[in-house]
C-alpha cells in the first residue's frame, strides 16, 4: 500500500540535526564566557570570541541550503497532517452520530454495534496515521530553533503590503505608493496600514514588495482567505469569530478579542503570517485536537480547546 509520508524527503534532518548540537554548545560556551572575562586578558577574550563566531556564522550558511530543503519537503507534510487529521475527525464525528442514533432508539444494540465496527477500525488507523504524521513533524520541528523557523522561512524573507479587498472586487487594486527605499546596509522596512476585515471570507492579499520599494510582480502576490472559529460544545450564546490579518487575542480580559471564562487574562493569539494562521499559547494551556501545544499552524477543522472552551477553526 502507498504510503504518502515514506515520500517525504528527511535526508536534511540529520545533517541540521548535527549543525544545531554544535551551534547550541558554541551557544554555551559564548554565554559562559560572560561570567569569565575577568579571569583572562581582553586580547585572549576577544581572540577566542571572534574564534566561536565564525564558527557559528561558517554553520549557519551550512545549514541555510538545508533549512530550504527542509521546509519543501515539511510542506508536503502539512498537507498529510492535515488530511490525516481531518479523516480521523470525520471517523470520530461518525461514531458519535451512531451512539446518538442509538440512543433515540433508531436502532438496537446489535445493530450498533455492528455499525461501530467498521467505524472503530476508522478510527484505529487515522488515528495511527495522525500520530505518525506528527512525529514525522516532530523530527522536523527538532532540527529548526522553532516552529516559527520550520514555517516561516528564512529571516531575511522580503517585508510584506497587507490589504483587504472588498467583498466584489475581483483582483487586487494597484498598490500604494512604495515605502521609502531603505538607508544603506540597513534593513527595508514598511508600515503597514490593515483595513478592517469583518465580511467572513473576505479574500485577504499579503502582497511582496521588492527591497527597493518597486511593486511587485504578479507571482509575488499570494491570495489569503478569512477563517472562522466556530464555538463548539454546549456553550450556545457563543458566536463564531472572524479570523483576519488583524491579530486575534483570546483570553478572559477586557481587551481581548475573544472572550473565554476562565482563561487567563490573555492566553493566546492568533496571527496571521505567509504560512497561515498560527496560534500561539501565553501560558495558559491550549490543546489542539487534544493536543498541547505552544504554537500551532492552524489547520482545517482543527479543534481548539482554552480553558474548557473549544472552537473549530474554518478556513474558508
Amino acid at each position: 500500500m502507498d504510503d504518502p509520508l515514506s515520500r517525504i524527503d528527511t535526508s536534511p534532518l540529520d545533517a541540521l540535526l548535527r549543525i544545531r548540537a554544535e551551534l547550541d554548545l558554541l551557544e554555551g560556551r559564548l554565554q559562559t564566557m560572560q561570567s569569565r572575562r575577568d579571569s583572562v586578558a581582553a586580547a585572549v577574550y576577544a581572540r577566542v570570541r571572534d574564534d566561536y563566531e565564525r564558527r557559528r556564522d561558517a554553520l549557519d550558511a551550512d545549514a541555510r541550503p538545508l533549512k530550504a530543503a527542509a521546509r519543501a519537503s515539511h510542506a508536503a507534510l502539512r498537507q498529510q497532517l492535515a488530511q490525516a487529521g481531518n479523516a480521523h475527525e470525520a471517523a470520530r464525528l461518525d461514531r458519535e452520530e451512531i451512539e446518538f442514533r442509538f440512543s433515540l432508539g433508531e436502532f438496537d444494540a446489535t445493530e450498533q454495534q455492528t455499525r461501530l465496527v467498521e467505524i472503530d477500525r476508522r478510527l484505529a488507523e487515522t488515528g495511527a496515521a495522525r500520530e505518525r504524521a506528527e512525529a514525522l513533524h516532530q523530527r522536523f520541528l527538532a532540527a529548526f530553533a522553532s516552529q516559527e523557523d520550520l514555517e516561516a522561512g528564512a529571516a531575511d524573507a522580503p517585508t510584506v503590503q497587507l490589504r483587504t479587498l472588498g467583498e466584489h472586487d475581483t483582483q487586487p487594486a494597484s498598490p500604494p505608493p512604495p515605502p521609502p527605499p531603505p538607508q544603506a546596509g540597513g534593513a527595508a522596512t514598511v508600515a503597514m496600514k490593515i483595513p478592517p476585515a469583518d465580511a467572513a471570507g473576505a479574500t485577504q492579499v499579503m502582497r511582496t514588495l521588492k527591497r527597493d520599494g518597486t511593486a511587485p510582480r504578479s507571482d509575488q502576490t499570494l491570495i489569503m482567505r478569512t477563517a472562522r472559529l466556530l464555538p463548539r460544545g454546549g456553550d450556545t450564546g457563543a458566536q463564531p469569530v472572524v479570523v483576519a490579518l488583524k491579530p486575534l487575542l483570546l483570553g478572559s480580559g477586557s481587551d481581548c478579542d475573544v472572550k473565554i471564562a476562565g482563561a487567563r487574562a490573555h492566553h493566546a493569539e492568533i496571527r496571521a503570517s505567509m504560512a497561515g494562521f498560527t496560534l500561539t499559547d501565553h501560558g495558559g494551556g491550549v490543546r489542539i485536537n487534544g493536543v498541547a501545544v505552544e504554537q500551532h499552524l492552524l489547520r482545517q477543522d482543527d479543534v481548539i480547546d482554552i480553558a474548557g472552551t473549544q472552537y473549530v477553526f474554518r478556513d474558508l
